[in-house]
């Protein structure tokens, strides 16, 4: 039988805030991905946190607490190299980690929360598919050991073509992945 571990709100609380990890604070209190989670969660019930101040702190990937309870839409994880580009300034921006019709992971430049851009998606060599643009707001931004900056992005504009070309790729990689 498990005994239910006690965590003090007041001073997680303090961790997240001085801008810990979700690795290290998952260390310090011996919590599983799940089990942060489920503080996250009493955090937010508890009016101490907000889910969007939280979602701004945390980067969402496999060592981090998810804090949509379940997602709308899977992620797919790309198997391709695909980089976006910033279309105004024509610059390699990063490359996608992983997409949904309503938003995409990319890494890369370092961007500000709450700023928008238009990203351009072009076709490489070993995937085809149409070029397409889109609008996107960054929701979180974090750093990687080497330097890189992790960035998730909510799509906020998109057109008809632009989405049929995402569509098409996302399906284009899911077709990949089954074929391992």
């Amino acid at each position: 039988m498990r005994t239910k571990r006690t965590i003090n709100a007041r001073l997680i609380a303090e961790d997240i805030r001085s801008g810990m990890a979700d690795p290290e604070l998952m260390d310090k209190y011996g919590l599983s991905a799940q089990g942060l989670q489920g503080v996250f969660k009493k955090l937010v019930d508890a009016g101490i946190f907000t889910v969007e101040q939280l979602e701004q702190r945390v980067p969402f990937s496999a060592l981090t607490a998810d804090l949509a309870e379940v997602r709308k839409l899977p992620r797919n994880y790309m198997v391709f190299h695909i980089p976006v580009y910033d279309e105004v300034t024509d610059q390699l921006f990063g490359h996608i980690l992983d997409l949904t019709e309503k938003g995409l992971k990319v890494i890369g430049k370092k961007v500000n929360v709450g700023s928008t851009r238009t990203m351009l998606v072009q076709p490489t060599d070993t995937v085809d598919f149409h070029s397409f643009n889109f609008e996107a707001t960054c929701r979180w931004v974090g750093r990687e050991d080497d330097g890189r900056y992790p960035s998730g992005h909510t799509i906020t504009k998109i057109s008809r073509h632009s989405l049929k070309e995402l569509q098409k790729l996302i399906e284009l990689n899911a077709f990949t992945r089954a074929d391992w």
